[in-house]
């Protein structure tokens, strides 16, 4: 890094006598490899198989969830039919 366009205050001449501003020219001199950005949403999934067993589970929870709710509505419909029987 090039002093000499500061002027000579108590920090600069510290930064001049530092090892820093060595490793600060090295940074410089390198240039950072550019990235590949990848567009659009990140893979949720590994492998092929991977997905495929999480689908897998996903479908036998939804199917579990909806014959849980299927229970209890036939459950509320006998309740709510007895109520009308009874009175």
């Amino acid at each position: 890094m090039n002093f000499k366009e500061f002027n000579e205050t108590p920090i600069i001449k510290k930064m001049q006598r530092s090892k820093s501003s060595e490793i600060l020219d090295q940074i410089d001199s390198e240039k950072p490899e550019p990235q590949i950005k990848t567009r659009g949403r990140k893979i949720k999934y590994a492998t092929e198989a991977e997905r495929l067993a999480a689908r897998k589970l996903q479908q036998r929870e939804y199917r579990e969830r909806k014959k849980q709710e299927i229970k209890e509505l036939k459950e509320k419909l006998a309740e709510y039919e007895a109520l009308v029987r009874n009175q």
